[in-house]
């Protein structure tokens, strides 16, 4: 018969890392799991000795959450020929239980909660899991844990594209190039230190200059937990779109239809905007307008905007945007949208279906070196 206990990690005196590698350390394994959000370096050395080597032990990790690191994955990797890496191919939906399970003869003990593989998941932060101890010999007991490894033994094989196996460190390299990693050698200042208000703000200047600097020359820059930090200080939410459509992206809908190349900017999910001014007047009012050569109801400016896709950097692209000035035409009238932006060069990365009924995040700078962030995911 199940037995169950309960650990409250920081209001107990005792500890996750404790009470994992205790279970990790018990021999006869048959079969152990742990399935993790975020692991940090320091939380897969915690376990790594307790599991190496040992070909009974899966281990199943989120990634593109801008925590769990490389060096997390590397230091796993040496412990175990079962890694899996986890990727939901969004920034907004991340793979997120947290179990640490094991097997053995007659016996199953499954931790499940709150701890992540991290420093503060295992012993600083309060967390709290339910410690579930399985008799196997009982039907009920035996069919549970059947089914919790079943899940995972199947994991891989019914979602190839989202549960991937770790095979070697070059794999590993590849995805921290594409920003699916973070890098815990990219450290920032201690915010919390006793340093004065603007010698902080000189070290986050000057942090973010050189992340910029990186931007300008690479399209696969990782975009870590530091620069996403960066990005909520200097820069502003301005609009968000309703789901994506297939005429947002340019994407045809049929054989001998053609893609417009531009996004109408609408009302979208914020309240309180007059849509047909408020990206003119307000979102790009610092930007150079210029009155069309042919139209003379259109004004047109040029800005910068960082592309991020589900958590990825795309590099910087300079885009048209363009705006209809006749306040007396049906359009306005009707309030339809007066502004939009043309994707130009950027089309090759808009035009996904992977992108349909996802939301485009438009964010405005208040940092100098670049104007424009759209994040879609």
């Amino acid at each position: 018969m199940a037995n169950f206990d309960f650990l409250i990690q920081s209001i107990h005196d005792i500890y996750h890392e404790d009470v994992i590698n205790d279970l990790l350390k018990a021999k006869n394994n048959e079969r152990t799991i742990i399935s993790v959000a975020f692991a940090s370096d320091s939380g897969a050395r915690a376990i790594a000795k307790y599991i190496k080597g040992d070909s009974n032990t899966y281990i199943f990790v989120g990634i593109r959450n801008g925590i769990t690191s490389l060096q997390a994955i590397n230091t796993l990797f040496l412990a175990t020929e079962n890694l899996y890496i986890v990727d939901t191919g969004s920034q907004q939906k991340i793979y997120h239980p947290k179990i640490y399970y094991k097997r053995t003869p007659g016996r199953a003990v499954a931790i499940i909660g709150s701890a992540n593989l991290t420093t503060g998941g295992l012993q600083r932060n309060i967390e709290a899991s339910a410690i579930i101890q399985l008799d196997l010999s009982v039907h009920e007991d035996a069919k549970n844990s059947k089914q919790l490894e079943d899940t995972f033994q199947n994991f891989a094989k019914e979602h190839p594209e989202h549960v991937i196996r770790i095979n070697n460190k070059d794999q590993i390299k590849s995805l921290s190039e594409q920003g699916l990693l973070a890098d815990e050698n990219l450290k920032i200042a201690n915010q919390g230190s006793n340093e004065k208000p603007e010698s902080k703000k000189k070290i986050i200047d000057t942090y973010s200059k050189k992340q910029e600097s990186k931007i300008r020359h690479s399209k696969n820059l990782p975009l870590t937990e530091e620069m996403q930090n960066i990005r909520t200080q200097n820069m502003v939410l301005v609009w968000k779109s309703k789901r994506l459509t297939r005429r947002d992206l340019s994407i045809p809908t049929a054989g001998n239809t053609h893609p417009t190349g531009s996004m109408g900017l609408k009302k979208g999910l914020m309240t309180g905007i007059d849509h047909r001014h408020y990206f003119r007047d307000e979102v790009f009012n610092e930007l150079e307008w210029h009155t069309h050569s042919k139209k003379s109801y259109i004004e047109q400016a040029h800005a910068n905007f960082r592309i991020i896709i589900a958590g990825i950097n795309m590099g910087t692209y300079e885009l048209l945007i363009s705006h209809k000035t006749d306040t007396q035409s049906e359009s306005y009238r009707q309030k339809n949208f007066m502004t939009q932006i043309h994707w130009g060069t950027a089309i090759s990365i808009i035009a996904d279906d992977s992108l349909l009924k996802r939301s485009l995040f438009l964010y405005k700078a208040e940092h100098p070196t670049i104007s424009y962030e759209i994040e879609i995911d």
